[in-house]
């Protein structure tokens, strides 16, 4: 089985993307870097539900050029030392990542900033996209 990537906006300000293992698949990669830059110019939040994938050298270079003089937040919800790891790598370039165990989903929201709202919106999407990545959902009780 080959990499699965799959992102979307909410609320026309915060990127939600989800990753199984490995790099992204080369032409989804692309897509997304081509689709930040038309989204968010200047700012952008980021949600990262990662199992063990990270971008690879060129992919993180093609990000690199889109991110530069930004001030993107992203957080990275993974149990993986891997993409932590990575996560502090590319923070070098892009000093807004910061990584969250995957029961740390409101401390990533508080971090990027977001509204109850946005929250809301914002977890429905990572479970709608964790669900067509994965076929399980991740469960919030209500607030």
């Amino acid at each position: 089985m080959g990499h699965r990537f799959l992102y979307s906006l909410v609320r026309d300000r915060i990127a939600v993307l989800v990753h199984d293992h490995g790099a992204p698949p080369p032409s989804a990669w692309s897509s997304f870097c081509d689709d930040e830059a038309v989204w968010a110019p200047t700012d952008l939040r980021m949600l990262v539900f990662s199992e063990h994938g990270v971008p690879n050298a060129r992919q993180r270079e093609q990000l690199r050029a889109v991110v530069t003089n930004r001030n993107d937040r992203v957080a990275v919800l993974t149990s993986s030392t891997l993409v932590r790891a990575a996560g502090a790598m590319m923070s070098v370039d892009c000093r807004g990542i910061r990584s969250f165990q995957p029961d740390q989903i409101e401390a990533a929201f508080e971090y990027l900033d977001l509204t109850p709202e946005e929250s809301r919106d914002v977890h429905a999407e990572l479970g709608r996209l964790v669900d067509a990545l994965f076929g399980t959902g991740i469960a919030r009780s209500a607030s």
